[in-house]
């Protein structure tokens, strides 16, 4: 194996959040039925298997496409989409409106004394 990236932590990554990984890729000259498919299904722990994608897998244009079956429901309580309940305060926005119009600033903005 030749590594592409400069760490290695890149594609791996995605096995944190699901252990079903599939790569589809198609050539932007080739067509549709040429798109293939490298198929993940335990993680790292087995050999991946390449196979020509089935049809509702066909990319339409050239490119690439991961897809991960995640290990949690991302709306369940600590996915990745989960609804937060927290409510803002007048100082969560002012601060979020400074941080906005001053991102380079160099003070340090406290929002706890901030005054609206």
């Amino acid at each position: 194996m030749s590594p592409v990236g400069r760490y290695g932590i890149g594609f791996f990554s995605v096995f944190m959040l699901g252990d079903l990984v599939l790569v589809t890729s198609r050539k932007y000259d080739a067509a549709q039925e040429e798109t293939h498919t490298l198929e993940f299904r335990g993680g790292l722990s087995m050999r991946p298997i390449l196979r020509k994608s089935n049809s509702n897998e066909y990319m339409l244009s050239g490119g690439t496409r991961v897809s991960v079956k995640l290990k949690r429901d991302p709306f369940g309580k600590n996915g990745l989409l989960a609804a937060q309940h927290h409510v803002p305060s007048e100082n969560d926005i002012v601060r979020r409106l400074l941080a906005t119009i001053c991102p380079s600033v160099d003070v340090n903005l406290d929002g706890a004394s901030v005054h609206v």
